[in-house]
């Protein structure tokens, strides 16, 4: 089940879906082009990249609104 805190999917879950995709954290920095703690520091919420934000979503297969839905909200429909 997965939690958000405000909206944003917990950065727990993240770490998990990029885990299972990748194998560790490092191994997924490396694919994105950044460090680990970069990759951490999106995820917290600490730094902001477009980049690293969308390729994440990507890795766990989710719109970047979903994901990061306080950093890219949702168009009203």
């Amino acid at each position: 089940m997965s939690t958000s805190v405000g909206g944003a999917m917990h950065k727990e879950d993240i770490r998990a879906g990029i885990r299972k995709s990748f194998g560790t954290l490092e191994k997924a920095a490396a694919e994105y082009g950044v460090c680990c703690q970069f990759v951490t520091s999106v995820m917290k919420g600490e730094k902001r990249s477009a980049r690293v934000e969308r390729a994440i979503a990507e890795t766990l297969g989710r719109p970047v609104e979903e994901v990061f839905p306080d950093r890219y909200p949702q168009e009203e429909r």
